[in-house]
């Protein structure tokens, strides 16, 4: 139909509680932004391609309306950080968060990268830091168990030949000239960040750099 916007979704539901609570928290910002459900569920047949156990479609006033609501803090809340989920964040071995304020519905959690980001109130937490602190320390020692552990060797960008990297090529040590480069010309040490929907929760980004060392 001109002018309308439409949401076209198939899923495959395995935590029934689960999807409850993120159907009931989309709900809001489905009204606030004028959606309603043409499909939801319901008794289907694939006749070709994968199929999903449900399809959902929803439809908007228009274009700007849907994609304001997939932006949206409110449907933000739902699909990354909603109730009932389990943890998500801070999960590596020796970190720790800090509850920095609440406002309203929200609090403001500061992360272990430095950034403050604002989480729903009713979400639940763990108390403390997480274990095996000395993590970090661990000093691997030699090539061969870094392959038991399944990781493969990684090669310098400035030890290649031109063709294959950026920074190959030269006489001995050369330098690498310029600014540094990733293998398909890239630039290096860059954010790379790109979620505009969940903006709107970070109150303060993560200090740049922070913990890279050169």
């Amino acid at each position: 139909m001109p002018g309308k916007g439409y949401w076209m979704v198939q899923v495959d539901v395995s935590d029934v509680d689960g999807y409850k609570l993120y159907v009931a928290e989309n709900a809001k910002a489905f009204r606030k932004y004028g959606g309603r459900f043409l499909a939801r569920g319901g008794k289907a047949e694939t006749v070709e391609g994968t199929g999903r156990s449900r399809c959902v479609v929803l439809e908007f006033p228009d274009y700007a309306s849907a994609l304001a609501c997939y932006r949206s803090p409110e449907y933000a809340r739902a699909i990354e950080l909603r109730k009932g989920k389990g943890g998500q964040m801070v999960r590596s071995a020796g970190t720790a968060a800090q509850l920095m304020a609440k406002s309203d519905d929200y609090a403001q959690v500061r992360m272990p990268s430095g950034e403050v980001r604002r989480v729903h109130i009713d979400c639940m937490a763990t108390l403390g830091q997480v274990g095996n602190v000395d993590h970090e320390n661990i000093e691997i020692g030699k090539a061969g168990r870094s392959r038991y552990l399944g990781r493969r060797p990684t090669v310098r960008g400035s030890v290649m030949n031109p063709r294959d990297h950026p920074h190959g090529g030269g006489e001995g040590k050369a330098p690498i000239g310029g600014q540094p480069k990733t293998k398909w010309g890239k630039p290096a040490f860059q954010r790379t960040r790109n979620n505009k929907r969940t903006d709107s929760m970070i109150v303060r980004r993560r200090p740049a750099n922070r913990g890279r060392s050169r």
